[in-house]
């Protein structure tokens, strides 16, 4: 994806290189947002080197059953939030950090979710709480941090309503005990 900054014309020059194949499946950011999906869905997955071989892998390939109807609609939503992501650094010399172009897309596919009447919308909706909040990179280093300086050992659940309920239940006695309530409200 072109970078927003520098000369119009180096903007312009990658434009012309630029292969859909490459900002679609290759580009540093759109293979975050690939990531992002694959880890919500549980997959793992080798690139393919060509869009039309991603997607006749990817229809195949399927997901849960209760995942089948919003799975196909994923490549679009990263496609499409790739794309928007590209014109403004292009065109408009605006450019999005990669966490805001995830949440683009997750926002994305959640309000197309909901034009297309997919129940599953909500199992969805809580997946991608579980990641941001407790799965995410910077939200692991941010607990740890935190963990650390209370000097807890604390494995991490798999949700976020196990996170609260056990979060809350095992607290901190004496001054600490106002600062353990606090903390994942902060992160």
């Amino acid at each position: 994806m072109p970078h927003s900054r520098g000369p119009t014309e180096k903007r312009h020059a990658n434009l012309l290189n630029e292969t859909n194949s490459h900002l679609f499946l290759h580009c540093r950011v759109t293979g975050q947002l690939w990531s992002l999906f694959l880890r919500l869905t549980g997959n793992s997955w080798t690139m393919p080197e060509h869009t039309a071989d991603l997607l006749s892998c990817w229809i195949r390939r399927g997901g849960s059953k209760s995942q089948k109807k919003w799975w196909r609609i994923i490549p679009a939503c990263i496609w499409w939030s790739v794309w928007k992501e590209r014109n403004g650094r292009c065109y408009e010399n605006k450019s999005n950090s990669i966490q805001k172009v995830k949440e683009n897309c997750i926002a994305h596919l959640y309000f197309w979710c909901k034009q297309e009447c997919i129940e599953e919308v909500e199992q969805l909706e809580a997946e991608v709480n579980n990641h941001l909040f407790i799965h995410c990179q910077i939200v692991t280093s941010l607990w740890n941090r935190f963990l650390c300086i209370l000097g807890v050992s604390w494995v991490m659940p798999k949700t976020t309503l196990e996170l609260l309920n056990s979060w809350l239940g095992v607290g901190s006695r004496g001054k600490k005990e106002e600062w353990w309530k606090l903390i994942p409200s902060y992160i």
